[in-house]
């Protein structure tokens, strides 16, 4: 009898059940699978886009990599992918920075460290307040540059970023030696930023430390021969 009972409850239940559910038709479902799709390759095509930008960027095709960087924002922006805008807004600065239009890095550099900061992204943090660093520099604002370089260095160590410390000490040292003409301290962390990024692998932030270190370097000797004939007069 106790058996009977509990078969005649389930019979109920599944009755109740297949009266009162939802009916989805076939119809309904596909659209909503092509919306996922094209979602999905909306962000892949920002994220070919983002990495071509990259590449343009390193071979110094800066008008190319700006193009495409606005290209991947678009779509970013469109599927408001905040982190997505974030990296891309701080790679636009980057890039303005090397075009020498500072004012307009500067721009694109605050906004991708508002949302980065909103999105508790540390290490997003640190790149975005290295790049504003060296565009403080770009400005002539060396009291500023070093404060803000400061602050990167600080997160990039806390959260072990090598790559990240080196690329940042190197900013530094370019301040240190062209903007605040401390030679001694410029080169010294010149040296240090050479150090992690050949122990991290890091070819092509090396190279451009290298390129500082030589500049400040002939630089340097240039005011030695200059002090030294002004001796012998």
């Amino acid at each position: 009898m106790q058996y009977q009972l509990k078969y005649l409850g389930l019979v109920w239940v599944t009755a109740l059940l297949a009266v009162t559910a939802p009916v989805i038709p076939m119809g309904s479902i596909a659209p909503l699978v092509a919306q996922a799709q094209t979602v999905e390759d909306q962000k892949a095509e920002a994220e070919r886009l983002f990495q071509q930008g990259v590449q343009e960027y390193r071979r110094g095709q800066y008008q190319q990599a700006l193009a495409t960087y606005q290209q991947a924002l678009e779509i970013q922006q469109a599927l408001n992918d905040q982190a997505g805008i974030g990296q891309t807004l701080n790679n636009i600065g980057e890039v303005y920075y090397w075009l020498r239009q500072h004012e307009a890095a500067l721009t694109s550099l605050q906004q991708a460290l508002s949302i980065r900061i909103a999105l508790k992204d540390r290490a997003g943090e640190g790149e975005t307040l290295d790049n504003l660093g060296i565009t403080y520099y770009g400005l002539k604002d060396s009291e500023q540059a070093l404060e803000t370089l400061q602050q990167a260095l600080s997160i990039r160590q806390e959260l072990q970023d090598r790559s990240g410390e080196g690329k940042t000490l190197s900013n530094i040292g370019a301040v240190y030696a062209f903007s605040l003409q401390q030679s001694s301290q410029g080169l010294e962390t010149l040296q240090q930023a050479l150090a992690i990024q050949e122990e991290v692998g890091d070819k092509f932030h090396a190279e451009i430390t290298l390129r500082k270190s030589a500049g400040r370097m002939k630089a340097w000797k240039t005011i030695l021969a200059l002090w030294s004939g002004q001796r012998k007069r």
